[in-house]
């Protein structure tokens, strides 16, 4: 389960973490676990949903960018965005091409 630390940063008990930020359209997160750092790109839907782009979430940001990225680190950021999301309320779409 993530605990709200601030309005838009979340932790959970794995030290997990999810900030974002959004605009009218566009949504921006990104997951952080063991000093490694992922982006994730989204947007606003209808009414109290989002649409993830699962494909952005492609590597390590710097300075672990060389590290192996999975698909299974993937669905676990995509599994953290869901849980977050969902606990405040907003519906989560992804979209995955």
């Amino acid at each position: 389960m993530f605990t709200r630390l601030t309005p838009h940063f979340f932790e959970n008990e794995n030290g997990e973490s999810l900030d974002y930020a959004w605009s009218m359209r566009q949504v921006w997160i990104t997951y952080r676990k063991d000093g490694r750092a992922a982006s994730v790109e989204g947007e606003t839907g209808p009414g109290m949903a989002v649409g993830i782009f699962a494909i952005s979430i492609r590597s390590w940001l710097e300075p672990h960018a060389s590290n192996p990225f999975e698909d299974s680190d993937r669905a676990r950021i995509l599994e953290c965005v869901e849980e977050t999301l969902g606990a405040m309320g907003i519906q989560m779409l992804t979209e995955k091409d």
